[in-house]
């Protein structure tokens, strides 16, 4: 056990689990797994969309197994790339394009629709990139739809 372990009072749990000392506010610590918790229910809750849309065209889990495994390697990318946009509130759209983004959400929704699945949770995905654009951050980053769902408005 390290001096830091022993001064935050680890100890043989540490052998059982990892831990991630997130400071002295423990309200951090719940936080940060909710945040995981958005993120984990949401994708888990796509994979579900996916397989409706997949079954609906006579496809089986199975077959879009690696194609979700390739989605969900792919994140981490989207996920790294995204970040310093967002903490430096800088959206330009040179790689991706909110429009483009919601041109494709559009896409997703009609072929769920076509396939005669439930288009609820995608209708919400829509509605949200159709305000991104109807706000003025069409040439933007999709990156901007964090302002957004936090009450932004485009600059005049």
């Amino acid at each position: 056990m390290t001096a830091r372990q022993e001064e935050r009072g680890a100890g043989p749990l540490d052998l059982l689990a990892a831990t991630d000392y997130r400071g002295a506010d423990p309200g951090y610590a719940q936080l940060y797994y909710q945040l995981n918790m958005i993120m984990f229910w949401s994708a888990f809750t796509g994979w579900y969309q996916a397989l409706a849309v997949a079954q609906g065209n006579g496809l089986t889990a199975a077959d879009i197994v690696p194609y979700a495994g390739y989605t969900a390697d792919t994140m981490r990318g989207f996920y790294e790339g995204s970040a310093p946009l967002i903490d430096a509130d800088a959206h330009e759209g040179t790689y991706e394009r909110l429009a483009m983004c919601a041109a494709s959400v559009e896409h997703i929704l009609h072929t769920a629709a076509d396939s005669g699945v439930d288009t609820g949770i995608l209708s919400a995905h829509a509605d949200l990139y159709r305000r991104g654009v109807a706000a003025g951050f069409g040439a933007d980053s999709s990156s901007t739809l964090v302002g957004l769902l936090r009450g932004a408005t485009p600059a005049a």
